[in-house]
């Protein structure tokens, strides 16, 4: 549901009492799965919902990095907004800056330095 943006079948899944911060193999949760994607509704949906903000993969990528890495700039602001840290780092100590200016990701290093 989250992979493909699907809002009514994460419902669902809620409903049916699935974890809103179960991890995969990866360390991907829900929250982290919708980031890669740039699914702005559902990465909403689940932050209302209390999904945790601040897990990171097995690689030390929080959802704001996955952002800025993948060039998801309107869910880089929408995380943002809802308060992501801005100063998250991986295990090597990057932040969404490094990743997004390693990347190429412009738009999202300008929103960054201007707005965060």
């Amino acid at each position: 549901a989250c992979e493909n943006g699907d809002l009514a079948m994460l419902q669902i899944l809620l409903d049916a009492k699935a974890s809103i911060n179960a991890c995969r193999k990866d360390g991907k949760t829900p929250l982290l799965i919708a980031c890669c994607r740039g699914h702005v509704r559902v990465v909403k949906r689940l932050v209302e919902l209390k999904a945790d903000m601040k897990a990171a993969d097995s690689n030390g990528k929080t959802p704001l990095l996955i952002a800025s890495e993948r060039g998801h700039v309107q869910l880089a602001r929408c995380l943002v907004e809802l308060k992501a840290d801005v100063k998250t780092a991986d295990g090597n100590g990057e932040g969404p800056l490094h990743y997004a200016a390693h990347y190429g990701n412009l738009p999202i290093l300008k929103y960054l330095v201007e707005e965060a």
